[in-house]
């Protein structure tokens, strides 16, 4: 249990961030903004920077998933040209139970 508490307190910020280890990100991302808070009205700059960056990352991701349905058109067009049409029947299987578990959601609970 020491060696998990110990591993929430990264090193190197920038090395958890490029492993993944997203607790010491989410450690690092908090004592960062404890530490912005405390500075006041210095702080400021930084913190602009940082919604703007935001902002940033929010407009590529929506400029991304607006292409995102017509690459999953391309790989499913180039999964049932590779394997055949009855690759689909799997998929139309989970759907229809989807839809039953959603209809039996709605009328039971």
């Amino acid at each position: 249990m020491v060696d998990v508490f110990l591993d929430i307190v990264p090193l190197n910020p920038i090395d958890s961030m490029s492993k993944g280890n997203m607790l010491q990100v989410i450690f690092f991302a908090m004592i960062f903004g404890f530490g912005l808070s405390a500075v006041g009205e210095r702080g400021k700059t930084i913190l602009h920077f940082f919604e703007g960056c935001a902002e940033v990352m929010i407009k590529v991701t929506n400029m991304v998933m607006a292409y995102a349905p017509i690459g999953v058109f391309g790989l499913i067009a180039f999964t049932v040209d590779s394997h055949g049409a009855a690759v689909l029947l799997p998929l139309i299987k989970v759907i229809g139970i989807m839809y039953v578990a959603y209809i039996f959601h709605v009328f039971f609970c």
